[in-house]
């Protein structure tokens, strides 16, 4: 079986869920974000304090501009890819207050999964190696023996790709 019929595979089983944001009549999605349905349910929960909320909406529209295939700089700054560069893991940044991440990896050419999510405090020291680490375990439960879209850049990755200016 292919990476992408495993791929849809998950979807249809709900293990992966897509993230769809709002969009006007004239925008589509030309990226593809998905995560686990723990990760989505924190994503798109209506509960907890105002502050929360707030914040979880701040972060499904920074996932939504990705979506709609809005520019990213090649900069680090949204998305890097970690180190050892073999595993091909990276990591999508929440850039504003607190800071988080998603580690994950591209299933393919402009389409992102999720695997971990972590506030940036909660990765000091060898705790970021262990996210990575875990999400590397979640991908081969997964995909099994397939191996995730391999880019050297971010350009290889996805589509509208900036160079920093």
């Amino acid at each position: 079986m292919t990476i992408l019929k495993k791929l849809a595979a998950l979807e249809s089983q709900n293990r992966l869920l897509r993230y769809i944001p709002h969009m006007d009549p004239d925008e589509a999605a030309k990226r593809v974000f998905l995560m686990s349905a723990k990760h989505m349910r924190w994503l798109t929960s209506p509960e907890g304090t105002t502050k929360s909320r707030v914040y979880r909406s701040r972060v499904r529209a920074a996932i939504g501009e990705y979506v709609k295939g809005e520019a990213v700089l090649d900069n680090n700054q949204t998305l890097k890819k970690l180190q050892p560069p073999g595993l091909d893991v990276w990591v999508y940044k929440i850039t504003f207050t607190p800071h988080a991440r998603i580690i994950g990896f591209f299933v393919d050419y402009d389409k992102f999964i999720g695997l971990e999510r972590k506030f940036r405090h909660e990765l000091e020291g060898d705790a970021y190696d262990e996210a990575r680490d875990r999400a590397v375990d979640r991908w081969n439960f997964l995909f099994k023996d397939s191996r995730p879209h391999s880019g050297h850049s971010l350009f290889h990755c996805i589509s509208n790709v900036r160079l920093e200016q």
